[in-house]
């Protein structure tokens, strides 16, 4: 239990600080909640590997004998807390402090296990003051990691952006119930209620930022959305720059027409639309 509660607080230090200052990071959570300032989860697995001498492994040997842990927030305060052991974190960062509610089941995540990072989550429902809502399910991504370097937060998103590929099942959007049909027949929609905009089988490659996606839109039988372009991440100051190149439904050309509904979609005070590039920050 010792070994546990010392590996947890020093993830947890760690996603709070966004730096994982650590060589190796292997980890198994069937199971969070979070919901009103309150959240609790299971951990199935935990390993840490440092360069400066401490190295803590927690496997349970089934699910049912998992370890369960507690969160809670007050204002930018984030408190963590298993069995006996509460650790708390007075300035979190926005990932914790700007979450409205989560559901997250079967994530595994492996960081420089071997020369790759790997992610993997079975569900996620997400709310976040910077992401708006998402629902996902089945997301896999693999990242080339270069052995021996280490892992932090930003070195995981550069090498992730220099080459990984990336899958999910399918996810939903809030709010485009009828971006893509507009985007298809070139005739404005007008929903009667917002609802969600279903996505499947999406396929994402990213070589040096250049991306190339695609995925097939419920309701829209038959053909895929594909786009291409780049992408560009500031860790240091918090922003990202995309290129959109070329977008298209099937064999119609689509880029201008979905440049204009992101440009209404997304939120203002973290995205700037001026085709074909989209300026994000958080």
């Amino acid at each position: 239990m010792k070994k546990t509660i010392t590996a947890l607080a020093l993830l947890f230090f760690s996603v709070n600080s966004f730096a994982l200052d650590i060589n190796k990071v292997s980890v198994q959570l069937p199971q969070f909640n979070f919901q009103n300032n309150k959240g609790s989860g299971v951990l199935q697995k935990l390993s840490l590997e440092t360069d400066w001498g401490v190295d803590q492994s927690y496997v349970a040997p089934t699910a049912a004998t998992s370890t369960k842990f507690d969160i809670s927030r007050e204002g930018k305060a984030v408190k963590f807390g298993m069995a006996a052991v509460n650790v708390t974190m007075k300035n979190a960062n926005d990932l914790l402090t700007k979450l409205h509610s989560a559901n997250v089941q079967k994530l595994n995540v492996e960081l420089a296990a071997g020369n790759v990072h790997q992610f993997g989550v079975g569900l996620v429902d997400l709310s976040h003051e910077s992401t708006g809502d998402i629902h996902a399910e089945g997301l896999t991504m693999t990242c080339q990691h270069k052995k021996g370097t280490g892992v932090s937060f930003s070195m995981i998103v550069d090498e992730c952006l220099v080459k990984s590929t990336a899958h999910a099942d399918m996810f939903e959007v809030p709010d485009m119930d009828s971006f893509f049909i507009e985007s298809f027949i070139g005739v404005p929609i007008q929903p009667e209620s917002d609802v969600l905009q279903t996505l499947k089988e999406m396929e994402l490659e990213i070589t040096k930022g250049d991306f190339d996606m695609s995925l097939k839109i419920k309701g829209i039988p038959l053909v895929k959305l594909k786009a291409d372009g780049n992408i560009k991440a500031d860790m240091n100051n918090k922003r990202a720059t995309i290129r959109i190149d070329k977008v298209k439904l099937g064999f119609v050309g689509v880029t201008d027409i979905v440049m204009k509904q992101l440009k209404k979609k997304l939120p203002p005070e973290n995205f700037r639309v001026e085709p074909p590039y989209i300026y994000a920050t958080w």
